[in-house]
């Protein structure tokens, strides 16, 4: 068990202390234009912090990756003019910067917080927990507790005919974790989610868990992402906690792109790709746009020390 703790340990101790920012996206199709804003927002803080911009191919997920979307994103980040200084097609001392090539490093992550305690085989199907949280239709279905206590010759009868899934085992207490744009957020675990799933019986790694071990790893200090996400930070919070790492990093959840019906804009509502809208306007129209939609002046994007200047001008 020391050893499963000590190779944790060995990584943590590679990870390095700098500004640095992160664009993560899923090579699940073709970038649309809501995931563009933000890939420009996350580049703009970080060069205006000064800091090392990580490119991270997030394809922990293999059944959701599209053969060649990997590249195409990569190709339409450049023609928008980002260009990362560690990530894919170029390395880093801190890779792979693809997560299907880092299954060893977050096993070690699992392996360290099971022997804390903090993780538990849960035997549950999907079908089950929905039955047994006895949620209100339309409601978030918070994980029951149905496994948490079971003793090990429970665990192992259950065994015997299913494959477990892997739960992190939440605190009973209200989290709070700042933002540097929407302010506080809070969140009792227990009561609003549930113990989460960190490595699925399938096999495969949980966003939760992946980006975590990725951005304490990779030295990310300010993570910039869309505001969709927000919801997601206390949990990333306790387990940025649960592995020992000095300091929480920034976090910076930016406006989302919408359409004129106030809906985000997302691969599932058709949104315009990149290739698509180039069709028809030109850069300088994409980064108007852009600022249109964040109710900014007009080239304000590319003329602010940081992201808590541009979006004062929306206070």
């Amino acid at each position: 068990m020391e050893q499963n703790r000590t190779k944790w340990l060995d990584y943590l101790a590679t990870r390095p202390e700098r500004k640095c920012g992160r664009y993560a996206p899923s090579p699940s199709g073709e970038l649309h234009l809501g995931n563009l804003q933000t890939a420009i927002l996350a580049y703009l803080q970080c060069r205006a912090m000064g800091g090392v911009f990580v490119m991270r191919m997030e394809d922990v997920d293999a059944k959701r990756v599209v053969p060649g979307s990997a590249e195409g994103i990569l190709g339409d980040l450049k023609t928008i003019q980002i260009r990362w200084d560690e990530g894919p097609q170029i390395g880093g001392p801190y890779g792979p910067y693809v997560q299907s090539q880092r299954s060893d490093i977050y096993e070690s992550a699992l392996l360290f917080l099971k022997e804390k305690g903090l993780l538990f085989p849960c035997f549950c199907t999907r079908k089950e927990i929905k039955i047994a949280a006895q949620n209100e239709p339309g409601k978030t279905i918070v994980y029951p507790g149905t496994c948490r206590d079971l003793s090990l010759d429970e665990q192992k009868e259950k065994g015997k005919t299913r494959s477990p899934s892997w739960r992190f085992r939440v605190p009973d207490t209200k989290i709070k974790v700042q933002d540097r744009l929407c302010g506080a957020f809070s969140s009792n675990l227990k009561t609003d989610v549930g113990d989460f799933v960190l490595k699925r019986a399938d096999g495969i790694y949980s966003y939760q868990i992946a980006v975590v071990v990725d951005d304490i790893l990779m030295g990310i200090s300010d993570i910039v992402r869309g505001e969709d996400l927000l919801e997601s930070i206390p949990r990333q919070g306790v387990l940025f906690q649960a592995l020992e790492t000095p300091r929480l990093p920034n976090f910076w959840h930016v406006p989302l792109l919408k359409n004129k019906e106030g809906e985000k804009l997302s691969k599932r509502n058709d949104s315009a790709g990149l290739a698509r809208y180039l069709e028809k306007h030109s850069i300088e129209d994409l980064f108007d746009f852009f600022c249109e939609n964040l109710g900014v002046p007009k080239g304000s994007l590319f003329h602010q020390r940081s992201l808590e200047d541009l979006f004062f001008l929306l206070r």
